[in-house]
């Protein structure tokens, strides 16, 4: 089968990078400083909006309390430029411990023919298809396990600065968060009308057409 050459482009030279900064390299850059600061206000604002979390003092033992870091990266348009500075608030999920702070991790993606499939169809008979992307999804899943996990650094709340978050929500970095996010994901599409097709749960069907 010959090589798609759009397919080769894509994956080979591709328009968008994106590049990691250390946290202590971005808090300390004189001209970038303010802008990743920005970025840190818009995640923490994110986060306690969504009830993410819930403050509690600092649990007795035998719980244990996770730690997080901080992942911040530039974002680059085709021309090279920087659009967005991005921060992320991730969890230590590699220090949780099974059946402790959670349980089943897999999470069912579609299958390579369905999206083959698809894509045919959409050529064949001159569909219009759309794709999109959804914001701070992992935040959408329900914690299935207590988890405990340190305050954001640089937002730890006066006088409690030793009180930790216990997640209410699949924080990214947790091993559970796919399959949380999923498992909304479904609820959510189910509740719309959109069934499962008998070939690949993850195709969703609508069946209510008018009469």
């Amino acid at each position: 089968m010959p090589q798609d050459p759009v397919i080769l482009q894509l994956y080979t030279n591709p328009q968008r990078t994106t590049n990691i900064v250390p946290y202590s390299k971005a808090v300390n850059d004189p001209i970038e400083a303010p802008e990743w600061k920005k970025a840190m206000d818009a995640e923490y604002h994110s986060l306690v909006s969504q009830n993410t979390g819930k403050l509690v003092p600092y649990p007795p033992k035998p719980a244990k309390v996770i730690g997080g870091m901080w992942r911040l990266s530039r974002k680059r348009n085709e021309h090279g430029e920087i659009y967005r500075y991005k921060a992320r608030w991730v969890v230590l999920g590699n220090h949780q411990e099974h059946m402790l702070h959670y349980y089943d991790t897999w999470a069912l993606v579609g299958r390579n023919e369905t999206f083959k499939v698809m894509l045919s169809l959409v050529i064949n008979f001159n569909y219009v298809s759309y794709q999109f992307d959804i914001e701070t999804a992992f935040l959408h899943g329900e914690m299935d396990a207590l988890v405990y996990v340190k305050q954001m650094k640089g937002y730890e709340v006066k006088g409690k600065e030793g009180w930790v978050w216990r997640l209410r929500k699949s924080l990214y970095g947790t091993k559970q968060a796919p399959r949380m996010w999923k498992a909304k994901l479904n609820e959510t599409l189910s509740s719309l009308g959109l069934a499962s097709a008998q070939s690949d749960e993850s195709l969703r069907l609508y069946n209510q057409f008018p009469q």
